[in-house]
């Protein structure tokens, strides 16, 4: 019988399968060589699609449930994700459950609302993949380079924003940690250093006995604006959602990295320096 967290995958294929649904409805709402009657029958099979992606919801946080059982703050993650996820589900059968006759108006709030519950499902997803990772992944050991430009970035079908970021020059250490969850961790620090008003984040690493030490901040003095933007990686990301925090923190606390913020403009990331300091993965029931 298959385990819970291969279902739970299963689930995070079916649900990555609706919001690419969703942003194909919204180009094609979009493209104004499609009247109403063209429109019609991909609107049809697409609310088909949405009710069962919210039913097949079931899986997944049974899988996280079971990861939670003596983890509070994952659990709380859980608690906090759930409904948010079929808020989102629903919100969308609803937005699409009225009328097909599409006028210009009916048209715009389609394609609208298409555009907003698609980037949060997309951000609900991204968040339940990183608990799950949390809980059942093993580490991988990586740098810095490995995280910003390797296999463990896919940018979102829908960017809400791009951010610049700009990497310390040379060589950076290794550490052990699940890549989804310090991507998620990364992009959330990065952020906010953004939000702070710093045109262009600078990330950083060093090596401190047992652990490596990330900051994210403004570029260090020396550093000219105009040299870093020049130079800097262009990352695009979604929309955050407000239950990212418990989420996150909670996905940090189950891979033994350290999160703080000395202030608005400067984030630091302590995590594992070696396989050996990392959490192990939870072994998946078999349902």
């Amino acid at each position: 019988m298959p385990s819970s967290n291969e279902a739970a995958l299963s689930t995070l294929g079916l649900m990555n399968e609706c919001v690419m649904s969703v942003y194909g409805i919204s180009r094609l709402l979009k493209s104004r060589d499609l009247g109403p009657n063209q429109l019609a029958p991909a609107i049809e099979a697409f609310r088909d699609e949405v009710g069962e992606n919210e039913v097949s919801m079931d899986p997944l946080f049974a899988a996280l449930r079971s990861g939670a059982a003596d983890q509070p703050a994952v659990s709380a993650a859980v608690d906090a994700l759930e409904p948010t996820a079929r808020k989102v589900a629903n919100e969308i059968i609803e937005a699409f459950a009225g009328s097909l006759k599409l006028g210009a108006r009916r048209r715009l709030e389609l394609e609208r609302a298409a555009d907003r519950l698609g980037a949060e499902l997309e951000a609900v997803r991204g968040l339940a993949e990183v608990l799950l990772a949390s809980l059942y992944a093993g580490p991988v050991y990586l740098t810095l380079f490995d995280l910003l430009h390797g296999r463990w970035y896919a940018a979102p079908n829908f960017v809400q924003r791009t951010l610049k970021v700009l990497l310390e020059p040379g060589d950076h250490p290794g550490f052990a940690v699940e890549p989804r969850v310090l991507r998620a961790l990364l992009e959330e620090a990065l952020h906010g250093v953004v939000e702070s008003g710093v045109e262009v984040a600078y990330v950083s690493a060093r090596g401190d006995g047992d652990r490596v030490v990330i900051e994210v901040g403004a570029p260090p003095e020396g550093v000219s604006l105009e040299a870093a933007s020049q130079e800097a990686v262009e990352l695009g990301v979604g929309v955050s959602l407000p239950v990212a925090d418990v989420v996150l923190a909670a996905a940090a606390e189950r891979q033994r990295i350290e999160l703080s913020s000395p202030s608005a403009h400067h984030h630091v990331l302590r995590l594992p320096r070696s396989i050996s300091n990392a959490p192990p993965p939870l072994a998946s029931p078999v349902e």
